[in-house]
Protein backbone atom coordinates (compact mmCIF):
# COMPACT_ATOMS: atom_id res chain seq x y z
CA UNK A 1 0.00 0.00 0.00
CA UNK A 2 2.67 2.17 1.09
CA UNK A 3 4.83 1.35 -2.02
CA UNK A 4 1.20 2.39 -4.53
CA UNK A 5 1.16 5.53 -2.30
CA UNK A 6 4.76 6.63 -2.93
CA UNK A 7 4.15 5.77 -6.26
CA UNK A 8 1.01 8.19 -6.62
CA UNK A 9 2.87 11.23 -4.84
CA UNK A 10 5.74 10.57 -7.48
CA UNK A 11 3.03 11.23 -10.63
CA UNK A 12 1.67 14.09 -9.01
CA UNK A 13 4.90 15.48 -8.45
CA UNK A 14 6.04 15.24 -12.01
CA UNK A 15 3.11 17.10 -13.24
CA UNK A 16 1.81 15.10 -16.48
CA UNK A 17 -0.14 17.53 -18.99
CA UNK A 18 -1.79 16.42 -22.65
CA UNK A 19 -3.29 18.46 -24.69
CA UNK A 20 -7.07 18.00 -25.97
CA UNK A 21 -8.43 19.86 -29.47
CA UNK A 22 -11.97 20.28 -29.65
CA UNK A 23 -13.18 21.62 -32.48
CA UNK A 24 -15.94 24.41 -32.70
CA UNK A 25 -18.54 24.59 -35.79
CA UNK A 26 -19.04 28.36 -36.95
CA UNK A 27 -21.69 30.70 -38.96
CA UNK A 28 -18.46 32.45 -40.28
CA UNK A 29 -14.92 32.58 -39.28
CA UNK A 30 -13.33 36.38 -38.81
CA UNK A 31 -10.69 37.19 -41.77
CA UNK A 32 -7.54 37.58 -40.78
CA UNK A 33 -5.47 40.79 -40.54
CA UNK A 34 -3.34 40.87 -43.61
CA UNK A 35 0.03 42.85 -43.31
CA UNK A 36 2.08 43.09 -46.76
CA UNK A 37 5.79 44.85 -47.14
CA UNK A 38 7.97 45.38 -49.88
CA UNK A 39 11.61 43.66 -49.23
CA UNK A 40 13.47 47.31 -50.42
CA UNK A 41 13.12 50.35 -50.32
CA UNK A 42 13.27 53.36 -51.98
CA UNK A 43 15.59 55.07 -53.48
CA UNK A 44 15.20 58.05 -55.63
CA UNK A 45 18.33 59.89 -57.36
CA UNK A 46 16.11 62.85 -57.89
CA UNK A 47 15.17 62.94 -53.89
CA UNK A 48 18.05 63.81 -51.85
CA UNK A 49 16.46 62.26 -48.70
CA UNK A 50 15.21 58.76 -50.21
CA UNK A 51 18.67 58.49 -51.56
CA UNK A 52 20.96 59.63 -48.61
CA UNK A 53 18.99 57.30 -46.30
CA UNK A 54 18.53 53.71 -48.62
CA UNK A 55 21.71 52.26 -47.47
CA UNK A 56 20.89 53.45 -43.19
CA UNK A 57 17.18 52.23 -44.29
CA UNK A 58 18.39 48.80 -45.38
CA UNK A 59 20.56 48.27 -42.00
CA UNK A 60 17.80 49.62 -39.97
CA UNK A 61 15.26 47.47 -41.04
CA UNK A 62 17.02 44.63 -43.27
CA UNK A 63 19.47 44.04 -40.14
CA UNK A 64 20.19 40.15 -40.23
CA UNK A 65 20.09 40.45 -44.59
CA UNK A 66 22.67 43.26 -44.55
CA UNK A 67 24.73 41.41 -42.33
CA UNK A 68 24.96 38.24 -44.80
CA UNK A 69 25.72 40.44 -47.25
CA UNK A 70 28.41 42.52 -45.92
CA UNK A 71 29.61 40.67 -43.15
CA UNK A 72 29.26 43.62 -41.15
CA UNK A 73 29.32 43.22 -37.48
CA UNK A 74 26.93 45.26 -35.22
CA UNK A 75 29.92 47.90 -34.37
CA UNK A 76 31.12 48.15 -37.75
CA UNK A 77 27.15 48.81 -39.04
CA UNK A 78 27.01 51.65 -36.29
CA UNK A 79 30.40 53.08 -37.22
CA UNK A 80 29.23 53.24 -40.85
CA UNK A 81 25.32 54.83 -39.54
CA UNK A 82 27.68 57.53 -37.41
CA UNK A 83 29.51 58.13 -41.18
CA UNK A 84 25.47 58.43 -43.17
CA UNK A 85 23.84 61.07 -40.74
CA UNK A 86 23.70 64.76 -41.55
CA UNK A 87 26.67 66.57 -38.90
CA UNK A 88 24.55 69.79 -39.14
CA UNK A 89 20.71 71.21 -38.70
CA UNK A 90 21.32 72.96 -42.66
CA UNK A 91 21.40 69.24 -43.84
CA UNK A 92 17.60 69.26 -45.74
CA UNK A 93 17.37 65.72 -44.63
CA UNK A 94 17.66 66.65 -40.47
CA UNK A 95 13.99 66.54 -39.48
CA UNK A 96 12.96 63.69 -42.28
CA UNK A 97 11.45 61.17 -39.39
CA UNK A 98 11.80 57.35 -39.89
CA UNK A 99 7.91 57.86 -40.27
CA UNK A 100 8.18 59.46 -43.53
CA UNK A 101 11.42 58.99 -45.42
CA UNK A 102 9.79 56.12 -47.16
CA UNK A 103 6.58 57.96 -47.90
CA UNK A 104 4.01 55.87 -46.57
CA UNK A 105 0.98 57.03 -48.53
CA UNK A 106 2.24 57.46 -51.65
CA UNK A 107 3.90 54.32 -51.19
CA UNK A 108 0.47 52.41 -50.80
CA UNK A 109 -0.89 53.62 -54.00
CA UNK A 110 2.06 52.74 -56.08
CA UNK A 111 2.14 49.03 -54.70
CA UNK A 112 -1.67 48.04 -54.54
CA UNK A 113 -2.77 47.67 -58.02
CA UNK A 114 -5.72 46.28 -56.98
CA UNK A 115 -7.74 45.10 -53.85
CA UNK A 116 -10.92 43.21 -54.12
CA UNK A 117 -12.88 41.18 -50.68
CA UNK A 118 -15.96 38.97 -50.91
CA UNK A 119 -17.11 38.10 -47.79
CA UNK A 120 -20.00 34.94 -49.70
CA UNK A 121 -21.98 33.14 -51.78
CA UNK A 122 -24.40 36.14 -51.94
CA UNK A 123 -21.79 39.43 -51.89
CA UNK A 124 -20.30 41.60 -54.25
CA UNK A 125 -17.10 42.29 -55.13
CA UNK A 126 -15.78 45.23 -52.60
CA UNK A 127 -12.88 47.46 -53.02
CA UNK A 128 -10.09 46.98 -50.13
CA UNK A 129 -7.19 49.63 -51.32
CA UNK A 130 -7.95 52.38 -48.99
CA UNK A 131 -8.38 49.90 -45.95
CA UNK A 132 -4.77 49.11 -45.62
CA UNK A 133 -3.02 51.32 -43.44
CA UNK A 134 1.16 52.14 -42.52
CA UNK A 135 1.81 50.45 -40.14
CA UNK A 136 6.04 50.38 -38.52
CA UNK A 137 7.12 46.87 -38.27
CA UNK A 138 10.73 45.09 -38.31
CA UNK A 139 10.33 44.84 -41.77
CA UNK A 140 10.00 48.67 -41.87
CA UNK A 141 6.88 50.50 -42.59
CA UNK A 142 4.44 47.70 -44.08
CA UNK A 143 0.89 48.35 -44.75
CA UNK A 144 -1.70 46.55 -42.72
CA UNK A 145 -5.72 45.42 -43.45
CA UNK A 146 -7.35 44.33 -40.29
CA UNK A 147 -9.90 41.87 -41.16
CA UNK A 148 -11.31 41.33 -38.16
CA UNK A 149 -14.59 42.96 -38.31
CA UNK A 150 -15.58 41.29 -41.45
CA UNK A 151 -16.75 37.81 -40.94
CA UNK A 152 -16.29 34.82 -44.44
CA UNK A 153 -19.38 32.89 -44.51
CA UNK A 154 -18.19 30.80 -47.92
CA UNK A 155 -14.94 28.81 -48.13
CA UNK A 156 -12.54 28.18 -51.08
CA UNK A 157 -10.47 30.76 -53.56
CA UNK A 158 -13.49 32.50 -54.71
CA UNK A 159 -13.94 34.13 -51.77
CA UNK A 160 -11.70 36.42 -49.73
CA UNK A 161 -9.04 38.60 -50.61
CA UNK A 162 -7.47 39.56 -54.07
CA UNK A 163 -4.06 41.23 -54.02
CA UNK A 164 -2.37 42.69 -57.08
CA UNK A 165 0.94 44.08 -56.39
CA UNK A 166 3.73 46.64 -58.39
CA UNK A 167 7.00 46.33 -56.27
CA UNK A 168 8.59 48.94 -58.49
CA UNK A 169 12.07 47.26 -58.80
CA UNK A 170 13.35 50.28 -61.34
CA UNK A 171 12.53 52.80 -58.20
CA UNK A 172 13.41 49.70 -55.31
CA UNK A 173 16.46 48.09 -56.28
CA UNK A 174 17.51 45.29 -54.45
CA UNK A 175 19.57 45.23 -51.30
CA UNK A 176 20.85 41.55 -51.30
CA UNK A 177 19.81 40.04 -54.34
CA UNK A 178 16.06 39.32 -53.15
CA UNK A 179 12.49 41.10 -54.37
CA UNK A 180 9.13 40.67 -53.55
CA UNK A 181 7.02 40.81 -50.64
CA UNK A 182 6.84 39.43 -47.48
CA UNK A 183 2.92 38.59 -46.43
CA UNK A 184 2.07 38.00 -42.82
CA UNK A 185 -1.63 36.85 -41.63
CA UNK A 186 -2.41 36.87 -38.40
CA UNK A 187 -5.02 37.70 -35.94
CA UNK A 188 -6.45 41.26 -36.15
CA UNK A 189 -5.47 42.02 -32.48
CA UNK A 190 -2.10 40.35 -33.11
CA UNK A 191 1.01 42.72 -33.97
CA UNK A 192 2.21 42.00 -37.25
CA UNK A 193 5.47 39.96 -37.87
CA UNK A 194 6.77 39.41 -41.07
CA UNK A 195 10.12 39.17 -39.98
CA UNK A 196 9.12 36.03 -38.04
CA UNK A 197 6.40 33.73 -39.83
CA UNK A 198 6.00 36.15 -43.21
CA UNK A 199 5.80 34.24 -46.80
CA UNK A 200 7.52 35.59 -49.02
CA UNK A 201 5.95 36.37 -52.28
CA UNK A 202 8.19 36.78 -55.99
CA UNK A 203 6.98 38.69 -58.83
CA UNK A 204 5.91 36.98 -61.71
CA UNK A 205 3.70 34.64 -59.02
CA UNK A 206 0.73 33.72 -57.57
CA UNK A 207 0.28 32.58 -54.86
CA UNK A 208 -2.84 31.03 -52.83
CA UNK A 209 -3.17 31.34 -48.89
CA UNK A 210 -5.58 29.20 -46.87
CA UNK A 211 -5.79 30.05 -43.70
CA UNK A 212 -7.37 27.96 -40.72
CA UNK A 213 -8.37 29.35 -37.37
CA UNK A 214 -6.60 28.15 -34.27
CA UNK A 215 -6.55 28.99 -30.39
CA UNK A 216 -4.26 27.60 -27.88
CA UNK A 217 -5.24 27.44 -23.91
CA UNK A 218 -2.15 26.41 -21.09
CA UNK A 219 -3.84 25.88 -18.19
CA UNK A 220 -1.09 24.59 -16.88
CA UNK A 221 2.17 26.73 -14.79
CA UNK A 222 4.81 24.88 -16.82
CA UNK A 223 5.73 27.37 -19.42
CA UNK A 224 5.43 30.42 -16.96
CA UNK A 225 2.57 31.69 -19.15
CA UNK A 226 0.57 35.12 -18.50
CA UNK A 227 -2.66 36.30 -18.80
CA UNK A 228 -1.30 39.58 -20.27
CA UNK A 229 0.42 42.63 -19.39
CA UNK A 230 -0.54 46.37 -20.20
CA UNK A 231 1.15 47.20 -23.69
CA UNK A 232 1.98 51.28 -23.86
CA UNK A 233 2.33 51.93 -27.39
CA UNK A 234 0.32 48.64 -28.50
CA UNK A 235 -3.04 49.18 -26.05
CA UNK A 236 -5.25 47.88 -29.05
CA UNK A 237 -3.50 44.48 -28.94
CA UNK A 238 -3.95 41.68 -27.17
CA UNK A 239 -0.31 40.68 -25.57
CA UNK A 240 1.61 38.78 -27.04
CA UNK A 241 5.40 37.89 -26.38
CA UNK A 242 6.45 39.32 -29.85
CA UNK A 243 4.07 42.62 -29.31
CA UNK A 244 5.72 42.77 -25.56
CA UNK A 245 8.99 43.13 -27.04
CA UNK A 246 8.45 45.51 -29.90
CA UNK A 247 6.63 47.80 -26.95
CA UNK A 248 9.70 47.51 -24.55
CA UNK A 249 12.10 48.48 -27.18
CA UNK A 250 10.11 51.60 -28.19
CA UNK A 251 9.64 52.38 -24.82
CA UNK A 252 13.53 51.89 -24.43
CA UNK A 253 14.07 53.96 -27.15
CA UNK A 254 11.69 56.88 -26.29
CA UNK A 255 13.93 57.17 -22.39
CA UNK A 256 15.36 60.67 -22.09
CA UNK A 257 18.84 59.40 -21.92
CA UNK A 258 18.59 56.37 -24.78
CA UNK A 259 16.90 58.01 -28.29
CA UNK A 260 14.23 60.48 -26.34
CA UNK A 261 12.36 59.95 -29.66
CA UNK A 262 9.61 57.30 -30.91
CA UNK A 263 8.99 55.45 -34.05
CA UNK A 264 5.39 55.50 -34.01
CA UNK A 265 3.23 58.94 -34.81
CA UNK A 266 0.31 58.01 -32.93
CA UNK A 267 0.83 58.40 -29.62
CA UNK A 268 -0.27 56.01 -26.32
CA UNK A 269 -3.88 57.65 -24.45
CA UNK A 270 -2.14 57.36 -21.08
CA UNK A 271 0.27 60.83 -22.31
CA UNK A 272 2.97 59.79 -20.91
CA UNK A 273 4.99 60.23 -24.18
CA UNK A 274 3.13 63.38 -25.47
CA UNK A 275 5.84 65.67 -25.35
CA UNK A 276 7.90 62.82 -26.62
CA UNK A 277 9.69 63.83 -30.44
CA UNK A 278 9.57 61.99 -33.42
CA UNK A 279 12.68 59.94 -34.24
CA UNK A 280 14.57 61.76 -37.27
CA UNK A 281 16.77 60.24 -39.65
CA UNK A 282 19.97 61.52 -37.28
CA UNK A 283 18.53 59.18 -34.36
CA UNK A 284 19.20 56.35 -36.69
CA UNK A 285 22.67 55.69 -35.36
CA UNK A 286 20.81 55.52 -31.69
CA UNK A 287 17.77 53.69 -32.93
CA UNK A 288 20.18 50.51 -34.64
CA UNK A 289 22.26 50.34 -31.65
CA UNK A 290 19.10 49.56 -29.29
CA UNK A 291 18.01 47.49 -32.06
CA UNK A 292 21.28 44.98 -31.72
CA UNK A 293 21.63 45.02 -27.83
CA UNK A 294 18.16 45.08 -26.04
CA UNK A 295 17.53 42.07 -24.68
CA UNK A 296 13.36 41.40 -23.95
CA UNK A 297 12.55 37.73 -23.51
CA UNK A 298 12.96 37.99 -19.69
CA UNK A 299 10.13 40.90 -19.38
CA UNK A 300 7.99 38.98 -22.05
CA UNK A 301 7.16 35.64 -21.34
CA UNK A 302 4.57 33.75 -23.37
CA UNK A 303 0.44 34.10 -22.88
CA UNK A 304 -1.11 31.63 -21.44
CA UNK A 305 -4.21 32.16 -24.35
CA UNK A 306 -3.71 33.48 -27.78
CA UNK A 307 -5.56 32.84 -31.15
CA UNK A 308 -3.57 32.22 -34.64
CA UNK A 309 -4.00 30.90 -38.59
CA UNK A 310 -2.65 28.19 -39.39
CA UNK A 311 -1.76 28.28 -43.52
CA UNK A 312 -1.40 26.31 -46.42
CA UNK A 313 -0.03 27.73 -50.08
CA UNK A 314 0.52 26.99 -53.50
CA UNK A 315 2.12 29.18 -56.09
CA UNK A 316 1.68 29.60 -60.05
CA UNK A 317 2.84 31.85 -62.64
CA UNK A 318 1.15 35.46 -63.23
CA UNK A 319 0.21 37.19 -65.11
CA UNK A 320 -0.63 35.17 -68.07
CA UNK A 321 -2.66 34.93 -71.35
CA UNK A 322 -6.10 38.07 -71.46
CA UNK A 323 -5.14 39.25 -67.47
CA UNK A 324 -1.55 39.85 -68.88
CA UNK A 325 -2.62 41.72 -72.32
CA UNK A 326 -5.32 43.41 -70.19
CA UNK A 327 -2.66 44.57 -67.76
CA UNK A 328 0.19 45.72 -70.73
CA UNK A 329 -2.66 47.79 -72.38
CA UNK A 330 -4.16 49.46 -69.54
CA UNK A 331 -0.67 50.21 -67.69
CA UNK A 332 1.01 50.86 -71.16
CA UNK A 333 4.26 48.38 -70.01
CA UNK A 334 5.99 45.65 -71.48
CA UNK A 335 5.26 42.32 -70.34
CA UNK A 336 9.20 42.13 -68.79
CA UNK A 337 8.20 44.71 -66.85
CA UNK A 338 4.70 43.13 -65.11
CA UNK A 339 7.54 39.57 -64.88
CA UNK A 340 9.59 41.90 -62.81
CA UNK A 341 7.20 43.45 -61.06
CA UNK A 342 3.53 42.26 -60.86
CA UNK A 343 2.66 39.48 -58.65
CA UNK A 344 -0.70 38.32 -57.25
CA UNK A 345 -1.85 37.24 -53.65
CA UNK A 346 -5.26 35.29 -52.93
CA UNK A 347 -6.17 34.78 -49.37
CA UNK A 348 -9.32 32.95 -47.81
CA UNK A 349 -10.73 30.90 -45.36
CA UNK A 350 -9.95 27.08 -45.82
CA UNK A 351 -12.59 25.61 -42.81
CA UNK A 352 -15.95 27.15 -41.17
CA UNK A 353 -14.75 25.34 -38.00
CA UNK A 354 -11.65 26.35 -35.67
CA UNK A 355 -9.57 23.91 -33.21
CA UNK A 356 -9.14 24.62 -29.84
CA UNK A 357 -6.19 23.01 -28.25
CA UNK A 358 -6.01 22.87 -24.42
CA UNK A 359 -2.61 21.63 -22.71
CA UNK A 360 -4.04 20.98 -18.79
CA UNK A 361 -2.85 18.70 -16.39
CA UNK A 362 -3.71 15.07 -16.24
CA UNK A 363 -2.83 14.07 -12.36
CA UNK A 364 -3.95 17.43 -10.03
CA UNK A 365 -4.53 16.98 -6.42
CA UNK A 366 -7.89 15.27 -6.62
CA UNK A 367 -6.96 12.74 -8.80
CA UNK A 368 -3.88 12.16 -5.80
CA UNK A 369 -6.16 12.28 -3.30
CA UNK A 370 -8.61 9.94 -5.25
CA UNK A 371 -5.50 7.58 -5.38
CA UNK A 372 -4.54 7.93 -1.67
CA UNK A 373 -8.41 7.10 -0.78
CA UNK A 374 -8.46 4.46 -3.30
CA UNK A 375 -5.11 2.49 -1.86
CA UNK A 376 -6.60 3.25 1.87
CA UNK A 377 -9.60 1.80 1.03
CA UNK A 378 -8.47 -1.42 -0.36
CA UNK A 379 -5.38 -2.02 2.33
CA UNK A 380 -7.65 -1.57 5.39
CA UNK A 381 -10.67 -3.61 3.45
Amino acid sequence: CIALISLSIQIFLNKPTASTINVVTLNGVPFPSVTICNINFEKNEALPLLSRTYNLMNQLFNADESFHSNSMNASSVISNCRNTVPRNNSDATFEATIWNIQRPARSKRRLIHYCGFVTGVNSNVSNCKSLFQPVLTPAGICFNYNGSSNTIHSTGTRYGMKLVLNIEQDLRPSYNGKAGVILSVHDGKDVARPNVNGINVAPGQAINVGVNLKEYIDETKEANCTAGQDLVFFEDYDYSQYACAQDALIKQIAKPNVCNCTLLPRRPSNGEYDHTPNCTFPTSCCLLNEYKTINTEEQCPLPCRYKYYDYTTSYASYPNSFILEDLMRDENVTEDYLRKNYLSINIYINDLRYSVVTTSYTFGVEGLLGDIGGQLGLFIG
